[in-house]
């Protein structure tokens, strides 16, 4: 502890926010949020269908947090024979577009033409970059920015674009984001993709006991 105490001293207030801001508890419901995407991650190779989870939670519960920490353990590795990048996982931009979406992961994913070409164009494009990467896992992050946008037509082509995107790569995906996300999972024309998320997690913050 002696050894450790002149570095802290020795530290500004800005790099000892940035060491606590590392810091974690695992408690009970942020493992078993873990052991769900592990589920969805490693278990989906052994059934016809993958495994999806759909996470919610409201703002500052530590959503985000939980998948990155799943997946530093999964680091993206370059070899000779290429890149590996066993999760791939993005935020989705604010106004979200399932053309913002692709583009972002074909980014993610080293496509230098990221942004070029049809929607159609770009999902080819990056079903055959997630084959050649080795993705294991998509993510996608703060999934409501597409209800921001309070479109019927827009729902309904994220819907579309979702279930293709399950059905031609056969990866599990995590969707990530606030509660009221959920109403693109359950539009009534797309039941295959309401079944593939048939199981939501909730993730709630803290309450203090009355």
């Amino acid at each position: 502890m002696s050894s450790t105490q002149p570095q802290l001293c020795a530290m500004t207030a800005a790099q000892r926010l940035k060491i606590a801001n590392q810091i974690y508890i695992s408690y009970p419901r942020f493992k078993e949020i873990l052991g769900a995407i592990e589920y969805c991650h490693h278990f989906s190779c052994c059934k016809d269908e993958p495994e999806c989870m759909f996470l919610s939670g409201s703002t500052g519960v530590g959503k985000t947090t939980i998948y990155r920490t799943y997946a530093s353990k999964y680091p993206r590795q370059i070899t000779a024979q290429g890149t590996t990048i066993p999760i791939l996982a993005v935020t989705i931009p604010a106004p979200a577009t399932v053309k913002t979406v692709v583009s972002k992961l074909l980014w993610q994913l080293g496509d230098p033409a990221y942004d070029k070409g049809s929607i159609g164009k770009q999902t080819i494009r990056l079903i055959g970059l997630i084959k050649d990467c080795g993705v294991q896992l998509l993510i996608l992050d703060e999934f409501q920015h597409f209800i921001d946008r309070d479109s019927a037509k827009v729902l309904k082509t994220v819907s579309d674009w979702l279930k293709t995107l399950i059905l031609d790569t056969n990866l599990p995906i995590i969707l990530i984001g606030l509660p009221e996300a959920e109403q693109i999972l359950q539009l009534k024309c797309h039941s295959q993709l309401s079944r593939r998320f048939a199981l939501p997690m909730l993730f709630r913050s803290f309450c203090l006991a009355t």
